[in-house]
């Protein structure tokens, strides 16, 4: 006999209703004697893998905090001894680039500490062995005074001990110390007649030294009343080739102070490897880690646990690990500082590490065990409800079941001929269906579709006119922001330049901008604004005009001055925190001399008988931020046929499908083979070197290249 629709629903719920029910009551009270019976011996297996759990979770942030904080000091070192190492490379190339010194104005006069007073920022003068007269040492100090003071007016890391030592035996030296007033007090040794600088091993190790056009370091030493010190130092030239040496010295102290004043982070138990395993700086008296042991490598130290760290900080890896020492356990992180070779380690107690973790580990137990026994009067109250809502749920089920079975079916068949009209091609038919349920959301599903069909077309006409307008006033966006960059380059028998710009999106947020102030002075800038798209854009050609018009107006004052006036009048319009790096210039054509000021933007690379060099980048913030910012700016000679590179973070921070990014070490690379191409040339080289990268990946920001080609005045 064959079954109605109505029958069959009757039967299909009073079938499902008795199966679920069983089951339901079946799995429920299986599934409560069993958590019952379980509960008491899986508690305390619980409690102590969670307990466990939270232990080793609360150590792993510790370690983590510790490790983040020591490679912010690390950075820091980093930081302070770059910025040394810049200092003397500029140091040097004012030394070199000056051959003669007559015309000079003699502001400074050389004091002789052996029969006068000298104090911070004197400049004082050592005769050698051979009782050098000082004009040579007096015509360079005044020669480097300037340079010296804008160098040294920010510097916060101190004291520092500058010094020169020539090839003739004489020094002339000045001392920068935490207080102006403060007398410089020198060692007996250095007062005497005998005082050579070619006998001090400084001289000695960086003319040893194969590096003759960089900075090197120099093992510690005892000077200044027997405090060892740190130097770095390199040879200076003049117009015979090396003249002699040009250094930097400072105490250990002088680091530790300033990570101590730029994290807020006080440690006494800090130390510091080179790449060979030798302390240079510690706060440890223990001999494992004391400093100024330049024979003694720490990878083979009898204490396993310390000589396997320092093969991990050698190899220039973060991290942490446990050593012993002292007889007691401690927790160390270290973090490789920059380019240096170096690695700065901390030590702190275990027991501070390890104390919070268990406490944290004692109140979980707690909590667990709290529950445990929270969870037993609830099973027995769970199975007496268990059993009445079984018993319910078999009445209802009958009870329900015919009465559902008639009103499904009526639905179902009120459906079925309204769809037949509907599938017959009358879309004007709509469904009448009051039954209150899903079938009747069904018939309004239904009359809703014949309706969309209707109004399809025509919703589909007007978005694709929208589109249209959308992507053409794009378009108009995109060729106003063009028309705003200049174009064509410039060519001249002392400077060519070449720019280009392309946004990762139809209108970008980068900039960049070139023009002649007068017949000598060549303005350039590149820059990049905080966001991208159509209000980035628009922001971008506000902060264009107004640092035209601002250089343009007052660069004779100064640069820094021009710069200045375009942040406030930036900032004033700037609207939801947006801002804009900038790195701008003014390049003497005649002379070689660049000014320029680096708003927080990536420092350009100077590229000059295959040597790249990073333009120091200064402490000014961004442009378009805060209003009544003073900004300063930094000067320096570019040699002939030297070219320099100016780029956006769209360069380095390009990603492939990877998502590995083109990186600083890669653009280095690409440029070292561009001193003899032209400026676009070495534009169009970089670019396919990171299109070629960045392979099928979407270019995710800004790509903006100015390159500056200064070939300068020969002869």
């Amino acid at each position: 006999m064959k079954l109605d629709i109505r029958r069959k629903i009757l039967l299909l719920m009073g079938i499902s209703g008795l199966i679920t029910a069983l089951l339901l009551g079946a799995i429920l009270a299986l599934g409560l004697n069993i958590a019952y019976n379980t509960l008491d011996m899986q508690a305390y297996t619980m409690a102590q893998g969670v307990g466990e759990e939270a232990v080793t979770y609360s150590q792993e942030l510790t370690r983590k905090r510790l490790v983040e904080l020591i490679r912010l000091k690390a950075n820091h070192i980093n930081e302070v001894v770059g910025e040394m190492e810049g200092n003397l490379v500029i140091l040097s190339d004012v030394i070199s680039q000056t051959s003669d010194t007559s015309s000079i104005n003699q502001r400074i006069l050389l004091k002789d500490p052996r029969i006068e007073k000298v104090y911070s920022g004197d400049w004082y003068y050592l005769s050698g062995a051979d009782d050098y007269p000082p004009q040579d040492a007096n015509n360079l100090a005044n020669n480097l005074s300037a340079t010296m003071i804008n160098l040294t007016k920010a510097e916060k890391a101190l004291p520092l001990y500058f010094y020169i030592g020539s090839n003739k035996g004489w020094s002339l030296r000045i001392n920068i110390l935490h207080d102006k007033n403060e007398q410089v007090i020198l060692p007996a040794s250095a007062l005497t007649r005998e005082y050579d600088a070619r006998d001090r091993s400084w001289y000695k190790y960086v003319m040893k030294s194969d590096k003759k056009s960089e900075p090197v370091y120099i093992p510690l030493y005892n000077a200044a009343g027997d405090i060892p010190l740190m130097s770095i130092a390199m040879p200076y030239r003049d117009e015979n080739g090396i003249a002699g040496v040009l250094g930097v010295s400072f105490p250990t102290s002088t680091l530790t102070d300033s990570i101590e004043d730029n994290t807020r982070d006080h440690s006494e138990m800090g130390f510091n490897l080179d790449s060979e395993g030798h302390v240079l700086f510690s706060t440890l008296s223990v001999d494992e880690l004391a400093e100024n042991r330049p024979d003694y490598d720490l990878r083979n130290s009898s204490n396993e646990s310390l000589a396997q760290a320092a093969q991990h900080m050698t190899a220039g890896e973060t991290g942490s690990t446990i050593v012993n020492l002292y007889g007691e356990s401690y927790f160390l992180v270290y973090a490789p500082v920059g380019t240096q070779g170096w690695s700065l380690g901390e030590l702190i107690e275990f027991s501070e590490v390890q104390e919070p973790a268990n406490h944290i580990g004692f109140l979980v137990k707690s909590e667990l065990k709290k529950i445990q026994y929270e969870l037993q009067p609830i099973f027995s109250h769970v199975r007496t409800i268990s059993l009445i809502a079984f018993v319910l749920l078999l009445i209802t089920i009958f009870l329900v079941s015919r009465p559902m079975a008639e009103h499904f079916s009526r639905s179902v068949r009120t459906l079925s001929d309204g769809v037949k009209h509907i599938t017959e091609g009358n879309f004007s038919e709509k469904l009448t269906l009051n039954s209150g349920d899903e079938m009747e959301l069904l018939a309004e599903r239904f009359n809703a579709m014949t309706s969309d069909l209707n109004t399809y077309m025509d919703d589909l006409t007007r978005v694709t006119q929208e589109q249209a307008k959308v992507t053409a006033g794009l378009d108009v966006a995109t060729k106003i922001q063009k028309g705003m960059l200049p174009e064509g380059g410039i060519t001249s028998p002392l400077v060519s330049l070449d720019a280009q710009m392309q946004p990762a999106i139809e209108v970008g947020g980068d900039f960049y901008d070139y023009y002649y102030l007068d017949d000598t002075h060549l303005a350039f800038t590149i820059a990049d604004v905080s966001d991208k798209g159509i209000p980035s854009a628009i922001f971008m050609v506000v902060s264009k005009i107004i640092l035209k018009n601002c250089i343009s107006l007052y660069y004779q004052d100064s640069l820094a001055t021009a710069v200045t006036l375009a942040n406030d009048q930036c900032s004033q319009l700037s609207t939801d925190g947006m801002f804009v790096t900038v790195w701008t210039s003014v390049l003497n054509t005649e002379t070689g001399e660049l000014v320029y000021v680096n708003a927080g933007h990536n420092p350009p690379v100077l590229l000059h008988d295959k040597e790249l060099i990073y333009l120091p980048k200064g402490k000014n913030p961004v442009i378009g931020f805060m209003e009544g910012i003073e900004y300063t700016q930094q000067s320096t000679m570019i040699k002939p046929d030297s070219l320099l590179f100016l780029y956006t973070d769209g360069i380095t921070e390009a990603m492939n499908e990877r998502k590995e990014m083109f990186s600083k070490e890669r653009m280095e690379e690409v440029l070292k083979g561009l001193e003899d191409v032209s400026p676009k040339e070495s534009i169009d080289i970089v670019g396919q070197a990171v299109a070629k990268f960045a392979g099928e990946a979407n270019q995710s920001d800004d790509i903006t290249m100015v390159a500056v080609k200064y070939t300068g005045i020969k002869g």
